[in-house]
């Protein structure tokens, strides 16, 4: 709208006037309308009888003086992209994110150089941080200084720069130079996407197909960092003298794979990604041996005789056994005063100063001499003369009369010195364990014949008992499965063995089991074993259900046990 009547279109300035006999033609203009417009004008108009034609070709220095290039250069005038900074693009966590970055390629381009590109992708530095581009199959080189546009994502767990647009080469630049980080930098991130540079000794080699993959490396500060290279990369080089205990100097682009796993199992997901197995320089020569020092937090026990204060890297290290506190037994070394892992010894690989706790199991006070019981005989110690040491059994609990009864009997442990445990569930190697008491604990020759079984388990003798009388069978393959869980109508299968071991000749089969809704899911191996269970008063349902795959606990095996003994 020609607001202003100047016959140009527009309001107020810039007016273009021109002088008076001037005929030369304005080609380019530009007007800001009312509101927000922009009028922009390029090149001349004019009517033709279709006598006058030219053509212009597509490529070349026609089009590149045509009108079409001075339109384009305008619009480019008028939109300038901001540039971000590739350090403000790693710290955005939001996924999507759309950014356009200048930096310096630090990685070539499968179209340049297929044998030292990683796959449809490269790395892009400025001076605050490098990040991955992809999908990128150009020519682009090291050195190339280019303009990227793309939105943030994350590929295994590394931040890049998902492109969408075409990526603009600007000018050729140099490559920066590496920068030397530590295994800390490498692992905490704080280096992702940039090109850097690692020294330190290896402490571990691995291949993948006949070509060295991973390279572990441990730096001055005893830190290690791993070193990954790709099969595809510059395939036809070996990395020389890649043997622990050599120096190593490693460049490439500090990178993430949250897939990745050593040959152990252990997961290391921070890398450095080389680029050329040339860019990893080994040399052999005498590593430094350091020694690391040793504490022991005892507890109030007593360390007895000679024992080691520090380790030397490179050596296995045994942790000292005989540690004795007064009315303790001494469970071992572990990585916390409470919980924590179980430490025998200090591994060849292991650096850094340690610090170990003794664990103790408090003794049980003396009680009455336990009476033998024997397979159905009634009797035994009732307990009422002790006082239990768990703190989660009390005076209240339905069940607290029945564990003070194994307990004082010598029948049940607790699961720690002060923890019975009344709700966890009672394993297999339990059962037998409680029976074989129960018998009297009689010699056992030889052992079971199952293979998860070992000769010294503190079950083992009470298996091989169990099993050559009849009391337990296994699953079949050689197994017995002692960790696993003992289901209600396992316990009553494994009870009337018992009972019949212990010469029970007669056994008055009622139908016991009428009054439950779920006698159905009784296993057939179980129903007699069950009937019987009940009707001698030792499992009762829960309401009108026996439950009988249920796992049974170890304060309702307490109860059954004490009815059994005292029926």
């Amino acid at each position: 709208m020609d607001v202003d009547k100047d016959g140009l279109g527009g309001a107020g300035i810039p007016k273009y006037t021109f002088a008076k006999n001037d005929d030369r033609l304005m080609v380019m203009a530009s007007e800001q309308l009312e509101g927000k417009g922009l009028i922009i004008v390029s090149g001349a108009a004019f009517m033709s009888n279709f006598e006058v034609q030219y053509q212009v070709s597509d490529s070349g220095a026609e089009k590149n003086y045509s009108n079409y290039k001075i339109c384009q250069n305008l619009v480019s005038m008028l939109n300038q992209t901001e540039i971000t900074k590739i350090a403000d693009v790693q710290a955005e966590t939001e996924e999507g994110v759309k950014f356009t970055v200048e930096g310096i390629v630090t990685s070539n381009a499968s179209g340049y150089n297929k044998d030292t590109a990683f796959f449809d992708c490269i790395y892009v530095q400025d001076n605050t941080a490098g990040i991955n581009a992809f999908p990128v199959a150009g020519d682009f080189k090291i050195g190339d200084k280019v303009r990227v546009t793309g939105t943030t994502s994350s590929y295994q767990g590394e931040r890049q720069l998902a492109v969408t647009t075409k990526i603009e080469k600007i000018a050729d630049a140099e490559a920066p130079a590496p920068k030397e980080v530590t295994a800390a930098q490498i692992n905490d991130g704080s280096v992702l996407g940039s090109l850097v540079k690692i020294k330190g000794t290896i402490t571990r080699v691995e291949e993948a197909e006949g070509k060295i993959q991973t390279i572990m490396v441990r730096d001055a500060a005893g830190k290690e960092a791993r070193v990954f290279i790709d099969g595809y990369i510059t395939k036809d080089k070996e990395v020389q003298n890649a043997i622990v205990g050599n120096q190593v100097e490693a460049v490439g682009l500090a990178s993430y794979d949250n897939t990745f796993v050593l040959s152990d199992g252990t997961p290391v997901y921070p890398r450095i990604r080389i680029r050329d197995r040339a860019d990893v320089v080994c040399t052999a020569g005498e590593t430094p041996v350091k020694t690391w020092n040793i504490t022991y937090v005892t507890d109030g026990g007593t360390i007895n005789g000679a024992y080691p204060t520090t380790y030397t890297e490179g050596t296995v290290t045994v942790l000292p056994t005989n540690v004795t506190k007064s009315g303790y037994t001494f469970l071992g070394w572990f990585t916390a005063y409470t919980g924590g892992v179980q430490i025998r010894q200090i591994g060849a690989t292991e650096t850094g100063d340690k610090v170990f706790y003794a664990h103790w199991k408090k003794n049980a006070d003396p009680i009455d001499p336990i009476i033998p019981i024997l397979p159905g005989i009634i009797g035994g110690n009732t307990g009422s003369n002790i006082k239990l040491p768990f703190g989660d059994v009390t005076v209240s609990d339905w069940f607290y009369d029945d564990v003070r009864y194994v307990y004082a009997n010598g029948i049940m442990d607790g699961t720690s010195s002060d923890r019975f445990a009344p709700n966890a569930p009672l394993t297999r190697a339990m059962i037998v364990t409680i029976l074989y008491r129960m018998a009297g604990s009689p010699s056992v020759s030889g052992s079971s014949d199952f293979t998860d079984v070992a000769t010294g388990k503190w079950f083992a003798k009470a298996v091989a008992w169990a099993a050559a009388n009849g009391i337990v069978n296994g699953y079949g393959s050689g197994l017995f499965g002692p960790n696993d869980p003992v289901t209600r109508e396992q316990l009553a299968a494994i009870l009337y063995r018992y009972a019949v071991y212990g010469g029970m000749t007669a056994v008055t089969l009622e139908e016991n089991l009428g009054g439950f809704a779920d006698t159905a899911q009784l296993s057939a191996y179980a129903i007699q074993a069950m009937n019987w269970a009940v009707g001698q008063g030792l499992i009762n349902g829960s309401g009108s259900n026996l439950v009988p795959k249920a796992q049974a606990t170890r304060a309702q095996v307490a109860a059954i046990i004490h009815r059994y003994l005292e029926r």
